[in-house]
């Protein structure tokens, strides 16, 4: 069973009704979820909006059952367009009053630290290659979040023959993979993902 919490009604509202979840939004001390309720409570991109971090975690640790585990993702500070790319409307697209903290995985380790939890930090890559080397080349965006989320695909003409086209695919998707491997075992990648329980 999953149960899923946003500040946001609307993306509550538009969660249950897609997935068929139940969800609350507002604040997490006000829903009706006892303390100790679930196996593993998951926090993705949302602890760097968060004004105390440390304070968070531990609420999050309210909710989880005795030997629980805890998944927190945020953006990685050393985010691979930032550190491996000379991309300065990058710079200006990352750093935005949004976010209140930025973490390494130093940063990171230490806020679970302080909040009672131990554990590892894992990196990984949800933006594509082609993504990345659309910002590299033309310091800009792709038209679309999709374009840069989606299968790794070079603009190819309507007219490219089938299977053509198709060996082009499954190379970019290849390389797309091996790219994203290689930027997660380096700690390059553009999130890192703390994993662990109570200390």
């Amino acid at each position: 069973e999953a149960v899923g919490f946003d500040l946001d009604s609307g993306a509550a509202r538009f969660a249950a009704e897609a997935h068929g979840l139940t969800t609350y939004s507002g604040e997490l001390r006000a829903a009706a979820i006892a303390p100790g309720s679930f196996d593993l409570v998951c926090s993705v991109q949302a602890l760097e909006h968060m004004p105390d971090p440390v304070a968070a975690v531990r609420e999050f640790g309210r909710y989880l059952k005795p030997g629980g585990g805890l998944f927190v993702e945020v953006p990685n500070l050393h985010d691979p367009l930032l550190t491996l790319y000379d991309v300065p409307a990058y710079h200006r697209f990352y750093y935005h009053r949004a976010h209140l903290w930025y973490f390494s995985a130093k940063a990171l380790t230490a806020v679970m630290a302080k909040a009672g939890f131990m554990g590892e930090v894992v990196f990984s890559q949800d933006y594509n290659l082609v993504n990345h080397l659309h910002w590299a080349f033309r310091d800009r965006p792709q038209a679309t979040a999709d374009e840069g989320l989606g299968p790794a695909r070079l603009p190819l003409r309507d007219g490219v023959a089938g299977e053509l086209r198709r060996d082009l695919d499954a190379l970019l998707a290849d390389t797309d993979r091996r790219y994203k491997r290689i930027l997660a075992r380096h700690r390059a990648g553009e999130n890192l993902a703390f994993i662990g329980r109570k200390a």
